[in-house]
């Protein structure tokens, strides 16, 4: 079974199935517990029309795989015949038909061994079965995948948009194909063999359907009533069923295409769709090569949910936890505490230097200004920025500010859409304080200024 390299190569391939297998079985019991966590139910999640092939196909995918290995380690593995069976005791005696060989133990080991082949064949005839069946299931599965992309989901779109119409005409189209096969069977089922049964009637008429005439053939064979009979059954048929109802077919699939295919016309192709998605693929493994600060898409998607599940009246607790996970850890900087609400970092407390410097070029003699601008085209700005770092700064861990937003969304996560009027009072209300807060926030950093402008002067001074 597994002795060259093609069968280990095959050997691979059917692991690589399991493995599939397994991964679809679980990302389907996720849609069936989003189902569950979005309505309520797990009766939502069969909803969904094409979730049934989703269902089916992995259940026959496991199914196929027991299958195979039953057939593997109980017939293939362990099946080892023997060259010969002497089943008669003696070939040369006249009549050998009661003369077996050790009490008709052979002839028992024989009858077993064909036995296990014919249940070997009947287990493989089952697989078989089984597994294009679910090759079937396959293709309408990538069919349901496609969707994400309007041109590339031309096909299931055009048929959910004419389901209607279809639904409407197939059961006209049987209701007279039907009628056809029962009156071929009765009229011709005695004399042509393409009548001669019902199923051989209706599968005269559907090769009929396909271009396939030889029945034709039968009914002109015939003599007196029955071959005029015949003309028109065949001419009738030929004209009402294959001429009119399968174009009425084509009519109805066609409308709907031109319709799918009108407002597909302004989307973007497959190629524009998958560039950024490549791109972003590139920069997320980049970001984690250098370790760089980089929020991916999936923790944007998780922030969006959060605000979504608070917008829509919910606490958003667990999508919040998955954030705190995803901010676990976050980046820890040097920074000056003037008070409870003013933090200075490394930039912030360089930019505030550069306007000191600005001022003692405003406020010294020519001298004084030449020195504070030699402190900053030496560079000596960024080692004095560093030493009152040192010396004043403290570790404090920067949170991210989408989780502060979130956290901001989730302590009014109760707030209706009937009180938007109100809510945005209540932001001018914000907005106003704030800039009051900033107002003495300028004060104090003008304050703030002056202590610094003097610890500069004595700094420089030193040097």
């Amino acid at each position: 079974m597994y002795a060259t390299a093609e069968d280990y190569a095959r050997l691979a391939f059917e692991l690589m199935l399991v493995l599939f297998a397994i991964a679809a079985a679980y990302s389907e019991s996720q849609d069936l517990w989003d189902a569950k966590e979005e309505k309520g139910t797990y009766l939502a999640y069969f909803d969904g029309f094409w979730n049934y092939f989703d269902m089916v196909s992995i259940s026959l995918s496991f199914v196929c795989i027991i299958l195979w290995i039953n057939f593997v380690t109980r017939y293939i593995l362990t099946f080892k015949p023997e060259l010969r069976y002497d089943v008669y005791e003696n070939l040369d005696t006249a009549a050998n038909l009661l003369n077996l060989n050790n009490n008709g133990d052979d002839m028992q080991k024989m009858s077993n061994m064909v036995a296990t082949i014919t249940n070997a064949a009947s287990l493989v005839n089952v697989y078989m079965s089984m597994s294009g069946f679910n090759l079937l299931l396959f293709l309408l599965r990538t069919l349901k995948l496609m969707d994400f992309q309007p041109r590339l989901g031309v096909i299931t779109h055009t048929l959910a948009l004419a389901a209607s119409d279809l639904i409407h005409f197939f059961v006209i189209f049987a209701y007279i194909f039907v009628g056809y096969a029962l009156v071929g069977h009765l009229l011709f089922g005695y004399q042509a063999a393409s009548f001669a049964t019902l199923i051989d009637a209706h599968q005269s008429l559907f090769n009929s359907l396909l271009g396939d005439i030889a029945w034709n053939e039968d009914l002109q064979g015939m003599v007196g009533l029955e071959y005029w009979l015949g003309v028109c059954y065949f001419w009738s048929f030929q004209t009402f069923v294959v001429l009119i109802l399968l174009n009425f077919l084509l009519a109805i699939i066609c409308d709907a295409f031109s319709e799918i295919k009108e407002e597909a016309a302004d989307t973007s192709t497959v190629v524009e769709d998958l560039r950024p998605l490549v791109a972003e693929a590139f920069r997320s493994m980049a970001a984690t090569v250098r370790k760089v600060g980089y929020v991916d898409e999936n923790t944007m998607r998780k922030q969006l949910k959060l605000w979504s599940s608070i917008i829509s009246g919910g606490d958003g607790e667990e999508v919040k936890e998955d954030l705190d996970n995803e901010f676990e850890q976050v980046e820890k900087k040097r920074m000056i505490v003037v008070n409870e609400d003013i933090k200075l970092d490394s930039d912030e407390l360089k930019t505030v230097l550069r306007r000191t410097l600005k001022e003692v070029v405003s406020m010294q003699d020519k001298d004084g200004a030449k020195q504070a601008f030699k402190v900053s085209t030496e560079g000596k700005l960024d080692r004095v920025t560093d030493m009152l770092m040192d010396q004043l700064g403290a570790n404090e861990e920067i949170e991210q500010e989408a989780e502060e937003e979130a956290e901001e969304e989730a302590e009014d996560g109760d707030a209706k859409l009937l009180e938007a009027m109100h809510g945005l009072t209540q932001n001018l209300e914000r907005m106003q304080k704030t800039g009051s807060e900033r107002h003495f926030e300028l004060l104090v950093r003008q304050k703030r200024l002056a202590e610094m402008h003097d610890t500069l002067l004595s700094t420089l001074d030193k040097n």
